[in-house]
Parts: structure tokens; sequence; C-alpha cells
């Protein structure tokens, strides 16, 4: 008799007996045979479902920002964000299971492979580290495997492919790797046959006992592979699966996924809205996807189980260019296309980047009103500002017409080019001719940014611009992460100067503001918007000599100015805030000389309490064109310009931004997109700099 269960939840973990009572008397199961996992819901967290035999889902509760994840025969594994390895379940022998033991050294790993009873990590060095069982050598990783970029283990094998295309295996290879095997993209195992993706074909060898090397003819158009017990799996894409093997069947009318995983006997897909699909064996529930979860991020597949991790938007996970970078430039404007081609050929790494032409017209201004959107311009065209109607039909359909054709590719980092529009003007009174208020009536203007991140909720991605004033700081802003990352991150997309050698460790906090006697511009009280931040670089690991706070307000009394003298003079910055016009520093300082910089100090954020310092026509308030100029902070030829700033297109009041996010996860080495979305509170802000740059 075969009793199927599929559904079944519990407030309580563990395995669980069926019993059946009939008239012919009791049959009681296994204890293994079913079991069941309270799910765990939370960004970077890990959830499971399927089989708890020998803690095969018995990880740690405090296996956190989870980066890469992997399940063999009975056991885990999962690679966390600090590099840091953590794994759980048994090793089967042959006879009966053993624990699983990781080398304590293991500190620096990004991506994790499991097999049945083995395990590699792949540390950021391009080493590869592998433990567990080596009843066939599996682990004993030859000298020559290095420069390594993934990672795959099945049965008793191990694959690593290097930065060139060309693959390893060691352990108990069942076949040769095929003659004239280059270029590959990416490796998987299953347990005695492994697979290569090749220009978009699949390659196999190994043991063919169930077709599981037989590749289907006409096969083509690969993004993604993966390996089961006897079975595998092709992701093309347009976003379909194909399947062969002992599992060769793939559910009715499944479209739009992302990415595929496998276990022994079932299958995992994750589609583009971040949702799972599982089909297959469910002896043990390994296909009942658990209720509740969503915006998943990785799948991976054990012996009879599933482990999936929701999305986490603090957390830095390896970054493909191919699908997780997208440009986007104004072919209305030839100096939008010389940027973007800038910046394909000269910032390291996103050369095969995803590319996207809209056609934004701008507004032709002959008489421009004296207004915060155009400050008296005349006979020029202003890329800035644009109307909802014209957002919606030239920038927002464009970019979801292209996410529609391209299923298989969801970029979580966009970039804007130079004349893209960064605002959003709800208060137009004539949209033909862009004749704006200055203050404009509810609803206030909103930044293209957040609209868009909103405009897309399966995916509400990270956006960035590249603007600064005109083709030539656009060029030398990408000329210094040129510099930097051949100098300081060679081969690497995510660029950290730091690593290099490069000195900036100074954070200025410039809490120095006006209080009473300023009319309207009393910010007396707002003082810990400026204190707060030491705390969190405090946390983050900052030296207190390396956090230089200066405190206090200016005030008018009896028609004197009692100012404060503002910091200035300083070496080696990695992050500046102040109050800017908000203090006596005035809305020229950038350029002024008020405010220099100087020893390695052209690596840093700047995020100050000015209104509208992302609105290129200001006048009474410094501005990002400013920051971002040649001679800014008392530099020459773009040497000091900070590498990444927050603005804002219109009024943030003084809540626009959480500084200690800010600030904190940019001391954490996360990257400055992942800083600026994190620390956000405003639907008004413009990020203007590279997504993939950290300290």
């Amino acid at each position: 008799m075969t009793l199927t269960l599929s559904n079944v939840q519990s407030e309580l973990d563990g395995s669980y007996q069926v019993i059946v009572i009939s008239s012919g008397g009791s049959i009681t199961s296994d204890p293994a045979i079913f079991t069941v996992i309270r799910p765990v819901y939370g960004p970077g967290l890990i959830s499971g479902w399927g089989s708890n035999t020998n803690g095969a889902l018995s990880w740690q509760t405090d296996t956190t920002n989870v980066i890469s994840i992997a399940g063999g025969k009975a056991h885990g594994i999962a690679a966390m964000e600090n590099g840091c390895v953590a794994s759980w379940g048994s090793y089967w022998t042959g006879s009966n299971y053993v624990t699983v033991f990781m080398p304590s050294s293991l500190t620096n790993a990004i991506a994790v492979a499991a097999g049945s009873r083995h395990d590699l990590a792949l540390e950021a060095n391009g080493r590869v580290i592998a433990w567990g069982l080596d009843d066939a050598s599996q682990t004993n990783v030859p000298g020559f495997v290095t420069n390594i970029i993934a990672v795959a283990a099945g049965g008793q094998q191990s694959l690593a492919l290097q930065q060139n295309g060309t693959v390893f295996q060691w352990g108990n290879t069942n076949a040769p790797i095929p003659a004239g095997l280059t270029n590959v993209t990416a490796i998987v195992a299953g347990t005695n046959f492994a697979l290569a993706l090749q220009n978009s074909t699949v390659a196999a060898w190994g043991l063919n006992d169930y077709g599981q090397t037989n590749i289907p003819s006409g096969l083509s158009n690969v993004v993604a592979i993966a390996a089961g017990g006897a079975h595998a799996l092709a992701l093309k894409a347009d976003g379909t699966v194909t399947a062969w093997g002992s599992l060769a069947t793939v559910p009715a009318g499944l479209s739009n996924v992302m990415n595929v995983a496998a276990g022994e006997n079932h299958d995992i897909a994750l589609k583009n809205d971040g949702t799972v699909v599982c089909w297959g064996d469910d002896i043990s529930g390994q296909t009942n996807v658990i209720s509740g979860i969503s915006g998943v991020k990785l799948i991976a597949g054990g012996g009879d189980f599933t482990l999936a991790s929701e999305f986490s938007t603090t957390a830095m996970y390896p970054i493909d260019a191919t699908k997780d970078l997208l440009l986007i430039y104004n072919t209305n404007s030839q100096d939008s296309t010389t940027v973007l081609n800038y910046y394909l050929a000269h910032r390291p790494m996103v050369s095969n980047a995803n590319v996207l032409p809209v056609g934004w017209n701008g507004v032709y201004i002959t008489n421009g009103p004296a207004t915060n959107d155009h400050y008296g311009l005349t006979n020029t065209t202003d890329y800035e500002t644009i109307d909802p109607v014209n957002f919606t039909n030239q920038i927002l359909n464009p970019i979801l017409n292209w996410l529609a054709a391209n299923p298989t590719k969801r970029p979580q980092y966009m970039v804007m080019m130079l004349d893209m529009p960064s605002r959003i003007s709800y208060s137009a009174t004539n949209t033909a001719n862009f004749a704006f208020y200055a203050n404009p009536p509810s609803p206030p203007d909103a930044s293209l940014s957040y609209d868009l991140s909103i405009a897309i909720p399966a995916l509400q991605p990270f956006i960035t611009f590249i603007d600064m004033n005109g083709t030539n700081d656009c060029k030398g802003y990408i000329d210094k992460l040129q510099s930097i990352g051949d100098s300081c991150s060679p081969g690497k997309l995510v660029i950290s100067a730091g690593a290099g050698g490069y000195g900036n460790t100074n954070f200025v906090l410039d809490g120095i503001r006006t209080g009473t006697g300023y009319n309207l511009s009393d910010y007396t009280v707002f003082g810990y918007i400026v204190s707060n931040v030491t705390n969190s670089l405090t946390l983050a690991g900052i030296l207190a000599t390396n956090i230089l706070f200066f405190d206090g307000t200016e005030i008018i009394s009896n028609g004197f100015h009692y100012n404060l003298p503002h910091p200035t003079g300083f070496s080696n910055i990695a992050g500046y805030t102040c109050w800017g016009a908000h203090s006596s520093l005035g809305g020229q300082y950038a350029a002024n000389g008020a405010v220099a910089w100087s020893g390695n100090s052209g690596w840093w954020l700047i995020r100050t309490m000015e209104s509208y310092n992302g609105q290129r026509y200001q006048a009474d308030q410094c501005d990002f064109v400013q920051w971002f100029s040649t001679n800014a902070f008392g530099g020459t030829g773009y040497s000091n310009t900070p590498i990444g700033a927050i603005t804002y297109v219109d009024e943030p009041r003084v809540y626009g931004t959480d500084n200690t996010q800010y600030f904190g996860l940019w001391a954490a080495n996360k990257n400055f997109a992942v800083c600026v979305w994190n620390s956000n509170a405003t639907f008004i802000f413009q990020a203007v700099g590279d997504p993939f740059v950290i300290k």
C-alpha cells in the first residue's frame, strides 16, 4: 500500500510517524518517512521543506545573510555574506551517517557546492576548499586548480570552472572531460555525471544509465543548468525549462523561470516574480513549497529536501553583469550615448552588461521661468524633469517591455546615463511647455528612481545615475573607476579602494548648523542626525580616531553672526556629511575652497542636509554638479570628488536619509547601491555614482 501526504504543516519542527489504522490492524511508517518543518521567513534566511533525516534541515538559527546554498544527500551548506560557511546534517558513509565537520579556517567563501557526502567552497581569491568523505580523492583539490569562479560537487566527484572558461575535475569522475570543451560559463554535477554550459549549449559526460548525458537534440539558447541524481535541467532564454534523464518531465505551462535546481529525484524552478515551483518525487514533502515564502533569491535541492532563501536588500550577492546590471541611456542625446560607450569601454568588468536605449526628448527652454526647475535657462534643452505621461510612455514601458522579453534576467541594478530624467513633475500646470511652479502644490514632485523602482514590485531595482555636469565630468568619474579598479581591485566587478591599500580611513561628520536667529532655519534640535552616525561607524569597526565629529549651532544675536569653524583640510576621507547651506558654509563650499581635502580623498561618500542638491539648476544650495566638478574639495583633475552621493530632487525635510544606515553600511563594506537604497527615507532622492563601488 502507498500512502501520499501533502500540504501538511505544523507549528513544530520534527519527524513524524504515519500510522494507518484499518480493519486489518495498524501500519506504522519509519519515523523519517515524512517531515514537517516550521517555515522560516525573512530576508537572507533559509527556508526548507522535505525530509529532515539525520538533520538535513536542521540549520542553526544564526545562519543569516546567506548568499549561496547547496544540498547534499542528507546535509546542507550555506555561505554567508561575511565569508563564513555554515553546514548541518550528516554524511552517508555507505553503512551509517556521520556528522559534518568543516575546516575551521574557512572565512572568505563566496559560493558553496554539496556532493552526496563531501562539500566545496569557493573563496573570493579564486581558491577552492574541500572537505568531507574522501573515498575517491574528491576532496584532494589539485594544485593547478586556481583562479576559479564556480564549483560543483556530485556523488564522488568535484568540478571547478576557471576564469578563462576551462573546466577541471577530480575524484571518481566516471568519464573524462570532453575534448575541446572551452569557453564554459557554468558547471553542475549530478550523482555520477556532469554538465557544462558552453556558448548557450550544453555538454555532458559521465554515467548514462538513465540517459542523463543524452542532451536533447536541438537544445539551444540555454542560460542555466542543473543536475540531480540521474536527471538534468536546462533553462532557456525564453524562461522555459527542458528536462531529460530519469525525471524528464516539466510542469505544463511552466514559464518565466529565472533559475533552476535539482534534488536527487525532484526539481525546483525559481520564477522571476520570486515564487518557487517544485515537481518530481514527493515522498517526503520535498515538492510541497511552503506557503508564505516570497521574494526568493536562492534555491537548492538535496536528497529529498528543498532549500530556499529570500532576497535581502542588505546582502551583497555575487553579481553577474549579464543578468544583474542594466544600463539605460537616452538616444535623443549624443552626450548620453557618449557617456554610455565610455562607461562600457573604461569601467572594469561591465562590457557585457545589458543596455537599453530609450527616447526622451527633453524640454526645449526658450524663456524658462526662474523656478526650482529651470532657474532662468534659455535656448537649451532640459533633460532633467519629465511629466508623468512621458515617464510612463518613454521610460517605464520600455523597461517593462525589456523585462518581458528577457524573462531570465532580473537586473537588481540599473544605471541611468547622462541626460536621463531624474525627477517626475506631478505639479505641472502645462505639460506641453513645462511651466512649473517653484513651490508646487500637492502631490509634490518625485524622483524617477523612486517611482521606477516601485513600479516594478517583483524586483524593486536599485537605481543610480552617472549624470554629472556634462560628458567631461562623467568621463572624469569613470576614469577614477578605471584607475582604482586597475590598481586596487584588478579583474573585479566590485571595486574596493581600501582592498588595494588606498588609505581612505577618515569620516568627517560636520554637525554644525544654523540655530536661533536664522529665521526659519533653526535646526538646533536636529543634531542627532549627524551625531548618531558615530555609533553606526563604531559598530562597523571604525576606530574612534578615524571618526572626526564636529557639533554646534550658529546663531544671529543682536544682528551679529556667531558662526563656528567648519572642518576642512583633513586627509584620507572615507565619508563626509554636513548641513551645507543650512550653516555658514553657504552653497558654494565644494568649489570655493571652504571645504578641501588632501591625501587619499578620492573614494568617499557624501550626503548633506540640503533640500535640492539633486537639481542641476539651483542657486542657493550646493549640489552634486559642484561635488563632481574637476576642482571640487580642493582637488585637481577630479582627484577629490566623491565616489557616491545621495541627493534630493525636491524638498525632503530633514528626514530624507538615514545617515546611520548610509555611512554604517559603507563602513561595513557594502556597495554604494546597497548603502543608498537601505538608507533612503523619501520619494524624492537620487543616487549619483556607480552601484558596485565599496570602501
